[in-house]
């Protein structure tokens, strides 16, 4: 029974660097997505003091999530508020707390500097991720075929 379990577990971490094989480019892009999305976001906004109108919440089971709800004066002097879609544990600003972001009048989106900063920080940790794994993968592959190649090239015993 023991064997029979032995091998069952050898051939399931063999399949531990094809899964990496293929995890590593999914969160490598995943990553750079994240970290592009913030950057483009930074590069067409402004910088402004915005203003947390309220803070939404929704309840999961393992504890509640947070969007804040941020209130900005465009350049043009109309007053945008925005909610976005990221949802954040614990809480990144109280209601009614000015702080430091960036407007996009263009399109009403208006981004905290410290909840940007969480999303880059969240790219970068995907895109590490990613690299590990495509290491683990590059190197599990290599180390067959160098093996290969050795036991190959290894001369054999004469009879």
């Amino acid at each position: 029974m023991l064997s029979g379990f032995l091998r069952l577990l050898v051939r399931c971490l063999r399949t531990i660097p094809w899964l990496a094989l293929l995890a590593g480019p999914v969160l490598c892009a995943a990553g750079l997505a994240t970290i592009s999305s913030v950057h483009r976001f930074a590069d067409r906004a402004v910088e402004a003091d915005v203003r947390v109108v309220r803070l939404d919440e929704r309840q999961r089971e393992d504890g509640p999530l947070y969007r804040p709800v941020f209130s900005a004066t465009a350049p043009d002097g109309t007053v945008l508020e925005y909610a976005g879609d990221l949802w954040v544990a614990p809480a990144p600003h109280a209601e009614g707390e000015t702080v430091p972001g960036r407007v996009d009048a263009a399109t009403g989106e208006i981004r905290s500097l410290r909840m940007m900063d969480g999303q880059a920080d969240l790219g970068e940790g995907t895109l590490g991720l990613g690299i590990a794994c495509l290491l683990l993968a590059g190197v599990y592959f290599i180390s067959r075929i160098l093996n290969r190649d050795f036991r190959n090239a290894a001369p054999k015993p004469k009879d």
